[in-house]
C-alpha cells in the first residue's frame, strides 16, 4: 500500500495542488453554459485539506441560478482520473443496460478537466438515511426491497460466462492471503477445487464496487426512479454477483430472515447454490485484495471477515 501523499504550497505541482475556486467556477460555467463566480463554490468535509491524502475526493456545494444545488467533486492527487472514470463507467452502465435498470445510475450535469484533475458535478439529491433514528428504520424497511430488486435485475441483464483464469486468480488472492483465518482460506481452496473440476461454472456481471447506503440516494420530488446510485468508480464490467449485495444488506442492517430471501433470489437469477454464492462473495474480495491502492490491508482483511461471517450465517 502506498503512502499518503503530504503536500505543502511549495512543493505542489500543478497536478498535486487542488484547483483554485476561480479555476473551478470557469470550468463549470463553461459547462454549463452559466456564468458561476467562485462564491458559487462551498467546499465541504475539509476540502482545502484534502490534499493531505493522496486519492481523497474533495467535495463542494454548488450555488446554481434558479435550480437546486449541486454537488461537485474534483479527483484527489493520487488518482486525478477517478472522477473521469466514474463518469465514463456511469455511461457505459447506461448504454448497455435497460431504461428501468439504467434509470438510478444518475448521470452528471457536466465533467471536465482542471488543474489536471477531473471534476464532475451532479444536481444535488437527499441522503438515503438523513434524518432521526425513526426515519433511518423506516427508509430502510422502505428501500431494501427497492434496491435489492435492482441489483437482481442488473445481473440478469449483465450475466456472462466468467473468465475461469480471471476468477481462479482472484480465489487464490484469498487463498494465499496468511493474515486471514484458516476457515475463510480453506472456502477459497474449496472453491478453487470446484471450479477446476467443473462443479461450480461462474458468471461475470457488473459489479458496483463500493455499494452501501452512503452511496443510495433519495429521489427529488416528482422524479420517477426509486432511488439513485452514485460513486461508479469502482465498477467492474466482469465483476461478481452477491458482493454489492451483501455489502448493502450489511449496511442497511437487515434483519437475517430478509437478507437470506434476496440473496436467495439472486441465486435463482444465477443459477447457483448457497456454496456458490459464497465463492462469488470471495472471488470478488480476492479481486479487490489485488487492488488495494490506499486502502490499508488491515481494513481490507477486516472486511472480507464481516462479509464472510454475513454470508455464512445466512
Amino acid at each position: 500500500m502506498k503512502e499518503p501523499i503530504v503536500t505543502s504550497p511549495d512543493n505542489l505541482s500543478p497536478v498535486d495542488a487542488p484547483p483554485g475556486l476561480p479555476a473551478l467556477a470557469a470550468a463549470l460555467s463553461a459547462g454549463l453554459g452559466q456564468d458561476l463566480t467562485a462564491a458559487a463554490i462551498h467546499p465541504l468535509q475539509d476540502a482545502a485539506h484534502k490534499a493531505e491524502v493522496a486519492d481523497a475526493t474533495l467535495k463542494y456545494r454548488v450555488s446554481l441560478p434558479g435550480e437546486a444545488p449541486g454537488f461537485l467533486l474534483v479527483s484527489g492527487a493520487g488518482n486525478p482520473d477517478m472522477m473521469g472514470r466514474a463518469v465514463r463507467n456511469i455511461a457505459l452502465c447506461r448504454a448497455q443496460l435497460s431504461a428501468a435498470v439504467a434509470a438510478p445510475v444518475l448521470p452528471p450535469l457536466t465533467d471536465g478537466v482542471v488543474a489536471g484533475r477531473h471534476f464532475a458535478l451532479w444536481s444535488a439529491r437527499p441522503d438515503f438515511l438523513a434524518g432521526g433514528r425513526v426515519l433511518r428504520v423506516i427508509r430502510r424497511r422502505q428501500y431494501t426491497g427497492r434496491i435489492c430488486d435492482w441489483l437482481v435485475a442488473l445481473a440478469a441483464e449483465t450475466r456472462k460466462k466468467a473468465n475461469t483464469e480471471t476468477v481462479s486468480g482472484d480465489l487464490g488472492t484469498i487463498a494465499g492471503d496468511a493474515g486471514l483465518p484458516d476457515a475463510i482460506r480453506g472456502t477459497a481452496h474449496q472453491a478453487l477445487d470446484r471450479l477446476r473440476a467443473g462443479t461450480w461454472v461462474p458468471e461475470h456481471c457488473f459489479q458496483h464496487g463500493d455499494f452501501w447506503s452512503g452511496n443510495v440516494l433519495r429521489p427529488l420530488r416528482g422524479e420517477a426512479v426509486p432511488f439513485h446510485v452514485i460513486d461508479w468508480a469502482g465498477l467492474s464490467a466482469e465483476g461478481y454477483p452477491f458482493i454489492d449485495m451483501a455489502r448493502m444488506l450489511m449496511s442497511l442492517r437487515s434483519p437475517a430472515r430478509v437478507a437470506t430471501r434476496h440473496v436467495a433470489a439472486l441465486q435463482e437469477v444465477m443459477a447457483c447454490s448457497r456454496e456458490d454464492s459464497l465463492a462469488y462473495v470471495l472471488a470478488a474480495l480476492g479481486h479487490t485484495g489485488q487492488r488495494l491502492e490506499h486502502f490499508p490491508p488491515d481494513r481490507y482483511r477486516a472486511l472480507v471477515g464481516q462479509v464472510c461471517g454475513f454470508m455464512k450465517a445466512l
